[in-house]
């Protein structure tokens, strides 16, 4: 097994190394990496990290990485090498940890609690319609949500 720390890479290279990459270990002690992490998952890579912060959050352990106790080497380890020895497995998980990370787009996280604010008020869909996203909401009652 062989590990390569890539540093600080710039934006227009950083896809390329991360596909590259059989997996990302994740070796932070405050759980501020989700970003990090997403864009690990985008270039369909598995992400080992501590279960802490936003790797919980980012993170569905077994199915797109795994989250270890924190500090837990030997467990970072462990499933480091389960990654290096099992292709398919790297293959599948880092599919679905790709999946994953691009259901976070954040143009659709928006459009769907726009549509969910739409059914709250009685009226789905009139945020988003075919032509795609508008600026007004006619629907938008203020006296009916209680604002």
């Amino acid at each position: 097994m062989r590990f390569v720390a890539i540093g600080a890479q710039n934006d227009g290279e950083l896809p390329d190394v991360l596909a590259s990459l059989d997996a990302f270990l994740d070796l932070s002690t405050h759980g501020d990496s989700g970003e990090e992490l997403l864009a690990a998952m985008a270039s369909g890579v598995p992400v080992v990290a501590p279960g802490i912060g936003e790797a919980r959050d980012v993170v569905t352990h077994g199915r797109t990485g795994w989250l270890c106790a924190p500090g837990d080497a030997a467990e970072l380890t462990y499933r480091l090498r389960l990654l290096a020895q099992a292709p398919a497995l790297r293959a599948h998980m880092g599919g679905r940890a790709r999946n994953a990370a691009l259901d976070r787009d954040w143009f659709l996280m928006c459009e769907r609690f726009l549509d969910h604010c739409g059914d709250l008020v009685g009226a789905p869909g009139a945020i988003f319609g075919p032509g795609g996203m508008t600026t007004t909401f006619e629907a938008w009652d203020s006296d009916a949500v209680g604002v």
